[in-house]
């Protein structure tokens, strides 16, 4: 048998948007993350302080990981079964902080929503489409669990407040 790794060029589903309401939540999005969040060891891929795996404990994040389902079965057109935020946290970037390549296989789909960035905070990079996003408060970038990704540093002294999740089918068995 032989495995191997083919590049390939494939068009890949990425999607953004902006969240509804997000100002209602984000302080309470914040108080979650800075009350959870500690020296990250969990990963080695990350110079932030992180949160547990499970955030969603907090209505603010279950709103938040509502939101990013509810905008992937939209698109969803094949429905497989209902989607479920498997996984969701929180990381604070301070400074030159960034997040090394990385990707969430074998989650169906990532996300990622910045709760908190300010100018000149680290973009996100998705090397293998090309992509790179300019973090905005509000915004959310939803894509394929495979896709490899980093973050640059930001610039200065800088703190930028993010929250990643993987989205997994609860599939059907009839």
């Amino acid at each position: 048998m032989n495995i191997e790794k083919v590049k390939a060029n494939i068009e890949v589903p990425f999607i953004q948007f902006e969240l509804p309401n997000f100002h209602d939540y984000r302080p309470k999005i914040i108080n979650s993350i800075e009350k959870e969040a500690v020296e990250n060891k969990f990963e080695n891929l990350s110079e932030g302080i992180r949160t547990p795996w499970y955030l969603i404990k907090y209505d603010a994040i279950k709103w938040l990981a509502d939101q990013i389902t509810n905008v992937i079965g939209k698109f969803d057109k094949l429905q497989e079964g209902s989607l479920f935020c498997n996984e969701i946290w929180g990381i604070i970037y301070k400074g030159k902080n960034n997040h090394k390549v990385h990707n969430h296989y074998p989650a169906i789909w990532s996300a990622v929503a910045y709760i908190d960035c300010q100018e000149g905070s680290g973009n996100t990079v998705w090397p293998d489409i090309g992509k790179k996003i300019k973090p905005v408060d509000g915004n959310v970038c939803i894509f394929p669990g495979y896709l490899n990704h980093y973050v640059e540093p930001s610039i200065g002294e800088i703190k930028r407040i993010i929250v990643s999740c993987n989205i997994m089918y609860n599939r059907r068995t009839q």
